[in-house]
C-alpha cells in the first residue's frame, strides 16, 4: 500500500529524472553535431560543462527563486531570474571560451540563444518545484480534511453513546 508521502516522493524523483534524461539527450545530441570538436575528451568536457551549468541554473531556481514566486512577488522573481540567468550565461560562455576557445563571447546571436536556453532551464526548475509544492499542499489539505472528519465522527459517536445508555436504562 502506497502512502501519499511515498507517492509524492516518487513523483518528485520521476519529474527530476524526466528533466535530466531529456536534458542529457538533447545536450549529448547537440554536442555530437558540433563539427569543431574532434576528440572524445573534448566531447565529454563540453557535455560536463553544459551539465554543471544546467544543474546550477535548475537547482538555483528550484531552491532559491521559487521563494519569491510562492510569496507572489512576481516582479522580484522575474528580476532575480533575469539576473541569475545573465550571470550564469556569462560564466558559462567564459568557461567555454577559456577551455576550448571556440565560442565568441561577443557573438550576440549565440549569447542570446544561450541566454534563452538558460532561462528555460531555470524556469523548468521553478516549474517542477512549484508542481511538487502544489501536490504537497493538496496532500496536507486532504490530511486536514480527513482529521476533521474523524474528529467530527468521534464527536458524533460520543453524543450517541450517552443517549443510548440513558434510553436503555429508561426502558
Amino acid at each position: 500500500i502506497y502512502t501519499t508521502t511515498t507517492m509524492l516522493r516518487a513523483i518528485k524523483i520521476i519529474s527530476h529524472l524526466c528533466f535530466w534524461i531529456s536534458f542529457g539527450a538533447i545536450t549529448w545530441q547537440s554536442t555530437f553535431t558540433q563539427s569543431e570538436l574532434v576528440s572524445n575528451a573534448d566531447l565529454f568536457a563540453v557535455f560536463s560543462i553544459n551539465t554543471l551549468w544546467a544543474a546550477s541554473l535548475f537547482y538555483g531556481a528550484y531552491f532559491f527563486l521559487i521563494r519569491w514566486f510562492e510569496r507572489r512577488q512576481f516582479v522580484r522573481y522575474v528580476l532575480l531570474s533575469v539576473i541569475l540567468v545573465s550571470i550564469a550565461t556569462c560564466l558559462f560562455l567564459s568557461i567555454h571560451h577559456i577551455i576550448n576557445n571556440q565560442y565568441s563571447f561577443f557573438n550576440a546571436s549565440f549569447f542570446f540563444t544561450t541566454w534563452a536556453g538558460s532561462l528555460f532551464i531555470a524556469q523548468c526548475g521553478s516549474l517542477i518545484r512549484g508542481f511538487i509544492n502544489w501536490l504537497t499542499q493538496l496532500k496536507n489539505q486532504s490530511e486536514r480534511e480527513n482529521r476533521q472528519l474523524r474528529t467530527e465522527l468521534q464527536l458524533l459517536k460520543n453524543q450517541i453513546n450517552p443517549h443510548f445508555l440513558f434510553n436503555t436504562l429508561n426502558n
